[in-house]
């Protein structure tokens, strides 16, 4: 049996989504870090749990993404600066986090 869709609204207000998922299962899912602008170019403030291991990806045109940095949040959230933000027009940002 495979359920059509699994999801999840967090506390944030985030909703993320499962689809096609083999029923009679326990899934993990964590919720995906947060990222909001600080309104500097390159400054960025991530919200995610402390101790998950997540990557800060740049991208200048949402198709390539390159790993800035891997870190790990030690309290409820973090700043991250980007010191070449301002070599492009155009600067877009994300986090992932690390699977083990």
């Amino acid at each position: 049996m495979i359920v059509d869709t699994v999801e999840v609204t967090w506390p944030s207000g985030a909703i993320q989504s499962r689809h096609n998922v083999s029923a009679n299962q326990v899934l993990q899912i964590m919720e995906s870090p947060q990222l909001s602008s600080l309104g500097e170019p390159g400054k960025t403030e991530i919200i995610a749990p402390s101790g998950a291991p997540y990557t800060v990806e740049a991208s200048t045109d949402l198709n390539a993404w390159t790993v800035l940095e891997t870190r790990t949040n030690t309290g409820p959230a973090s700043t991250y600066i980007d010191l070449t933000a301002g070599s492009s027009p155009y600067k877009f940002y994300r986090a992932a986090y690390v699977t083990r």
